[in-house]
């Protein structure tokens, strides 16, 4: 049985975003560099280096935190929602990503994650935000170079020690619960982009 999940069994309006994806990947390609990306590289390789642990990132240490240099290699992210709350210093370039994420309605936790070439988050898992509430992690293929034999990669290795592997790709889901032990690279000579949205599914 697959660590992944089918988005249909999740919510199937996710649907919208692959019925939009060549409108949204082109409004990311155009306004890319106009958004706020954080870089949250070190907070994420203390935390998995010491309790292999995903680093939990907060609205108000988001706020925080350092901006993504030029120069920066590493896992950054571009806030979209936080707690149901616009973050309009990002949406403001992407209205169709965003309206469609409110017709989606999971707007609790809303991102872009950047993960750069030749950089990897090893393996971790993630806890949930509240005892009690379920949290599925839905990944979505943004914006994913494609180059010969160079991938960005996911691993989720199930409770028997059994890995699964997929290659990130455009327009594709990846949703897997994020207390399953994981890990991503990039082989790629580029960086990729997802969506990330965490979904609470259950009580």
């Amino acid at each position: 049985m697959s660590s992944f999940v089918n988005f249909k069994n999740i919510n199937p309006k996710l649907n919208l975003l692959c019925e939009r994806f060549h409108c949204i990947h082109e409004e990311y390609l155009k306004n890319k560099e106009k958004l706020e990306f954080k870089d949250f590289s070190k907070k994420q390789e203390y935390s998995i280096g010491t309790n292999k642990k995903g680093h939990p990132i907060t609205p108000h240490e988001y706020l925080h935190q350092e901006q993504k240099k030029e120069t920066s290699i590493g896992w950054h992210i571009s806030a979209l929602y936080g707690n149901n709350i616009e973050y309009h210093r990002n949406t403001q370039y992407l209205p169709i990503l965003s309206q469609t994420l409110k017709e989606i309605n999971y707007l609790y936790v809303c991102a872009i994650n950047l993960l750069d070439p030749s950089y990897a988050l090893d393996w971790h898992n993630d806890s949930d935000y509240f005892p009690n509430m379920s949290t599925m992690r839905i990944l979505w293929g943004l914006d994913v170079p494609e180059e010969d034999n160079r991938y960005s990669l996911i691993h989720i290795k199930d409770s028997n020690g059994v890995i699964e592997t997929k290659k990130f790709k455009n327009n594709e889901f990846y949703i897997f619960l994020p207390q399953f032990t994981h890990k991503v690279e990039n082989t790629l000579s580029q960086s990729r982009s997802l969506l990330c949205i965490d979904a609470f599914v259950g009580n």
